[in-house]
């Protein structure tokens, strides 16, 4: 019985995996089981290759062609006949559904095999460089007084009564006092985590910063930021926490949000992870868990979908893209690790996958070529696009 049940072990896992993938594909995973799923993706390389594979558009389109031309009642019946399997029709009907998650997780080890053959030129390799390595916890702190204190491999210290530096997060002492304005400027390769004085956690990536008062006092918490952000607010029903960026003010009272308003990306991008948050501005939007706003000059769009593990990887050192645009995927790149992209061709290429943000850039660069889509040739810090 042992051989018997570790087989239908592994036909569960790979069930339950392809109903993961599957889930990811169409865009209808809860936020546990996207975690259920990057782990799966992080347990090992090969995961990864995998799931970039089944999950890239044109071989999915490919697939479901050739899917819709296949009698799989009749494969499966010809295949049971062969091998004997004479179960009951309840076993039976487990088997099949089974099967066609396996025929399509197999159907993509092979379409991964087959682009990774020997004959598949390694652009990187031929490319050496003084690899790029990648961002790190810096930042600068701007005080009332004109001094800027560049935190980078600080732990603990205390820079003056109001802030302090614990186990390498900016934190504030809570109390009275009269409030002065601090800032945290994020550089290119760096990010930070801050804890403003009412116990709100604030997440910021590379070129960011984020404006807020020592103390906060009266009758809202108000901060103003760049770049992209990513908030846990304290609850505090008789303060709501305000956020402005841009021609916009964010508004919440204890909730999670992302926030990506860099200057080079097409539309102002509000993410909400849990909570509620009331978005101002030309228009006025609620926002519920899952959906996010996209503003471009004066047209709103609410995305009543989102992909939230996504979107919030950076937070966990994560690259994690979900039909991510080729353009957008190179601007984090620059900004993680100081590089610059060039194209040398028309380009219009979409990404699925997860990637540690600990790799060197010669090493993401690789993993990305593994699409067979696109390619690099790199020089110094000089990134150029290639078919």
């Amino acid at each position: 019985m042992e051989p018997f049940e570790n087989y239908v072990s592994q036909l569960q896992k790979a069930s339950r995996t392809g109903y993961l993938i599957a889930g990811f594909i169409h865009q209808r995973l809860t936020i546990e089981e996207e975690e259920e799923l990057d782990g799966w993706i992080e347990l090992d390389e090969s995961n990864m290759n995998l799931f970039v594979e089944l999950t890239d558009a044109r071989r999915v389109e490919e697939f479901l062609t050739w899917y819709a031309g296949v009698d799989l009642e009749a494969r499966l019946a010809e295949t049971k006949k062969r091998i004997g399997f004479g179960r009951k029709a309840k076993v039976v009907r487990i088997w099949r559904y089974a099967a066609a998650v396996v025929v399509l997780l197999l159907v993509g080890v092979g379409i991964y095999f087959r682009s990774s053959s020997p004959g598949r030129v390694n652009r990187i390799a031929e490319n050496p460089i003084n690899d790029l390595q990648p961002g790190s916890p810096q930042a600068v702190l701007k005080l009332e007084d004109g001094r800027s204190v560049l935190l980078a491999n600080i732990n603990d210290t205390v820079i003056n009564e109001h802030v302090g530096i614990r186990d390498g997060v900016v934190v504030y002492v809570s109390g009275d006092g009269i409030p002065v304005m601090h800032e945290l400027v994020i550089p290119r390769k760096g990010f930070y985590r801050l804890v403003l004085p009412d116990g709100t956690h604030v997440w910021l990536n590379s070129e960011s910063g984020i404006r807020y008062p020592s103390v906060f006092s009266g009758t809202e918490r108000r901060v103003t930021v760049t770049g992209e952000t990513y908030f846990e607010v304290a609850k505090d029903m008789a303060r709501p926490f305000i956020v402005t960026v841009d021609q916009v003010e964010i508004t919440a009272l204890g909730t999670a949000f992302n926030i990506n308003a860099y200057p080079g990306e097409p539309d102002l991008r509000t993410t909400l992870v849990e909570g509620s948050i009331k978005i101002s501005g030309a228009d006025v939007k609620v926002l519920k868990p899952g959906q996010q706003l996209r503003i471009k000059g004066e047209e709103w769009s609410l995305i009543k979908k989102s992909p939230v593990g996504s979107i919030t990887g950076w937070v966990r050192n994560e690259f994690k893209f979900k039909n991510t645009p080729i353009r957008e995927v190179m601007r984090m790149l620059e900004r993680w690790y100081d590089a610059e992209v060039r194209y040398d061709t028309k380009i219009d290429y979409h990404f699925n996958g997860s990637i540690d943000r600990n790799l060197p850039l010669s090493r993401v660069l690789e993993l990305l070529e593994k699409t067979g889509h696109i390619h690099f040739k790199t020089e110094g810090k000089i990134i150029t696009v290639k078919n």
